[in-house]
């Protein structure tokens, strides 16, 4: 039997779930350690023999770890050199930011499915983690396009500095479903941040990484959470200008580690060379709060 397979039966979303084991992974398995979360372990609930026929000493399977790693090793180093009082999490699942940093915002906002925030306070009560007050959950679903309206019923207020994460997300969800969140991100009126990944588009990737790719997506649709949503870089710069966001990093997993690693990785396959970590502000243009997204002109 599949030692592993055990792990996800119940988990409301498989891909949330194995994101968690590789954070979790990177804290007992990788060195460096890029990003540092003394919870990942408790709440994502498995042990570090099992945690480590998760891992492995893999090229293409530690680069990907590190990738994970380093896309909150950034969102959570823009937040805490912001000063922004509050923190908007879209796609929570089993992040642990507001647990590790509960006075370093006034709020944290917490989105995800109903289910999968029903599953965090059960694995946050199992491993013994209190909620701290600041810290908000907010059930929804970003396809049903009630997002500004969820997050006003929980006490967001578009006025104040905030920063925005949204890691994992935008390759599960249709393109409208994108352009429909960052119009809600880029229609807030106070200074925002924000810090998201996406997919690179088979057609500017190049070809060696084909069968790498080729693993993505079987994995992910295997999981039951299949990549839906890829981008041109070009693409993707039109589509947050079109939602009041100025792109200030687009960066490959590489670009993105090197600030963070004393020596460079081996040289090797990259399986994550599909990815994009990217940093976005507001451009402060003035619109209803509640726009709705827009087309992206010249995007079919």
């Amino acid at each position: 039997m599949d030692p592993i397979a055990p792990v996800f039966a119940g988990a409301p979303s498989p891909t949330a779930l194995a994101a968690a084991l590789i954070r979790a992974y990177h804290q007992v398995g990788d060195d460096p350690l890029v990003f540092s979360d003394p919870l990942a372990v408790p709440v994502a609930g498995v042990g570090p023999e099992l945690l480590r026929m998760l891992g492995g000493d893999d090229p293409a399977r530690r680069q990907r770890r590190l990738f994970l790693a380093v896309r909150h090793r950034v969102a959570e180093d823009v937040f805490l050199s912001s000063n922004a009082a509050q923190a908007l999490i879209l796609g929570a699942g089993l992040d642990t930011f507001g647990y590790r940093h509960p006075t370093a915002a006034a709020r944290v906002f917490e989105v995800d499915l109903p289910a999968v925030l029903d599953w965090k306070r059960e694995r946050l009560a199992a491993a013994a983690v209190s909620v701290p007050e600041c810290v908000r959950f907010v059930a929804t679903d970003l396809e049903q396009r009630t997002l500004a309206a969820d997050l006003a019923a929980a006490g967001f207020d578009p006025a104040l500095p905030t920063c925005v994460s949204w890691l994992g997300g935008t390759m599960y969800a249709t393109e409208d479903t994108v352009a429909a969140v960052l119009n809600v991100v880029g229609a807030l009126t106070g200074p925002t941040r924000l810090v998201l990944d996406y997919v690179q588009s088979a057609r500017v990737s190049p070809a060696r990484h084909d069968g790498a790719r080729r693993v993505h997506l079987e994995l992910s649709a295997a999981l039951g959470e299949p990549w839906i949503t890829q981008y041109e870089p070009d693409h993707f710069a039109a589509v947050l200008r079109n939602a009041g966001l100025t792109p200030s990093a687009d960066e490959s997993p590489a670009e993105a580690l090197t600030p963070y690693l004393p020596r460079p990785e081996p040289t090797g396959p990259d399986p994550d060379v599909t990815r994009r970590l990217v940093q976005a502000t507001a451009d402060r243009t003035p619109r209803p709060w509640f726009a709705p997204a827009r087309a992206t002109p010249g995007v079919a």
